[in-house]
């Protein structure tokens, strides 16, 4: 008990600290403020997940198995014992599962047997990469809009509850931080090494996520307006790339070859799987399959069919998501219209549509498609955080780089600095 509730604390305290790292520079009070909050959000999630999976559901979750597979992963660590990787004994599949106790046995081995402290570790590997996502919008976006897109990312129900645990979630929330962060990169560069590890997490984790992540780089880069040969040539590697993901992808699952009829074989079997429980649903007909799949995942549960407590805080996110889209709706439509001139963007929204269609045509219970919905969500909010390209001309605002990256004065007056 001593070991558990002690790495909880060290790790909660240190990682503070670290969030209360950036000075008190008046330009950088508020991210400061900001990452104090978000980090202080992810020690109350992991002890809301925490007593959820053991006062509601008696410890019958994943996150729970993750941990014991890892405590003994991690005996075998620390006694420098390294046979266990890739000897079968959880089953001869490395990637997906085996890779997330791979990763919380790396965890234990440095903190202990502490199931909150690992929890936490891991709700911190979430933030981080919604830290990665709001520093890739503000360098892409250059406006004061930075600081509502880190309250949204930062404070969303759904971003800081369930990657507060042991779980893809939390793991594919870093991945994708990463590859929005090395997307983005600067000036119209792509930061290679960020993107990489990012689609090796991914991979390792979930590769159809891996496959999809890569599409929506290629669809980027072919979207955008201006051509260089530099763009060009980053053009070509993402297409390459998206192109031997996808392939390594369908591999792993096992899909390589395969024809139409078996992809939707694939997709049907997948749903009935998750056909289980109270909060399953029935499969809509093939014609309808496409638009319900953007209904379950933005919409339900509606608040009709919420039939417990859970579903209930579900449908009211989801509620709320559609009020703010309704309170914003003429400079939400603004930011489609001009999307293509926002380098995140190019890439957030093929990568939601797509995203939505995968888990949409899969997956048939309520309860997993809420914790599937995790993954896409900031992407969604960054719609409302960002401004059309006009409004973000007439701002007239500081470099980002300036504000997150220097802390000299930034007050002399845009014009001013362009002419200097």
């Amino acid at each position: 008990m001593l070991i558990e509730w002690l790495s909880f604390v060290l790790i909660g305290v240190a990682a503070l600290a670290i969030a209360a790292a950036p000075g008190t520079p008046a330009e950088l009070r508020t991210i400061r403020n900001l990452l104090v909050a978000g980090v202080f959000m992810r020690i109350v999630g992991v002890l809301a997940r925490y007593s959820m999976i053991f006062d509601l559901y008696d410890g019958g979750s994943d996150a729970v198995g993750y941990f014991q597979t890892g405590s003994i992963i991690a005996d075998h660590f620390r006694a420098l014992d390294f046979s266990i990787i890739g000897s079968g004994q959880f089953g001869q599949r490395e990637w997906g599962t085996q890779a997330v106790r791979y990763a919380s046995g790396v965890v234990q081995t440095f903190i202990g047997p502490s199931m909150r402290g690992a929890f936490l570790v891991f709700s911190l590997a979430a933030f981080l990469g919604l830290v990665c996502i709001t520093v890739a919008f503000g360098r892409s976006s250059r406006s004061s809009s930075m600081q509502q897109a880190a309250l949204l990312l930062f404070f969303w129900p759904t971003l800081w509850f369930w990657p507060s645990s042991i779980g893809k979630e939390a793991t594919l929330l870093l991945a994708i931080g990463l590859v929005m962060l090395g997307y983005v990169g600067r000036g119209e560069r792509i930061h290679w090494i960020p993107l990489a590890g990012g689609f090796a997490l991914a991979l390792a984790v979930r590769p159809h996520l891996a496959g999809v992540l890569a599409i929506s780089a290629c669809v980027a880069e072919w979207t955008s307006r201006g051509w260089t040969p530099r763009r060009v040539a980053q053009s070509l590697v993402a297409s390459a790339g998206a192109l031997w993901l996808t392939i390594r992808a369908l591999e792993l699952l096992g899909l390589s070859g395969t024809d139409l009829a078996s992809m939707q074989e694939f997709v049907a079997y997948t749903g009935q799987q998750t056909y289980q429980g109270g909060s399953a649903f029935d499969r809509p007909t093939m014609a309808a399959a496409i638009p319900m799949s953007f209904i379950n995942i933005l919409c339900r549960p509606f608040i009709t069919e919420a039939n417990n407590g859970m579903a209930l805080a579900s449908s009211l996110e989801m509620m709320a998501l559609w009020a703010i889209a309704l309170l914003n709706l003429r400079n939400l439509k603004s930011v489609l219209q001009s999307w293509r001139s926002n380098r995140l963007l190019r890439f957030a929204i093929p990568f939601a549509l797509l995203y939505i269609l995968m888990i949409g045509l899969t997956f048939q219970n309520f309860g997993i498609i809420a914790r599937q919905r995790t993954l896409v969500m900031p992407a969604l909010l960054l719609l409302f955080a960002a401004k059309p390209v006009v409004a973000m001309r007439r701002a007239r605002t500081v470099p980002t780089r300036r504000v997150w990256r220097n802390h000299e004065s930034t007050a002399r007056p845009l014009a001013v600095r362009r002419m200097s």
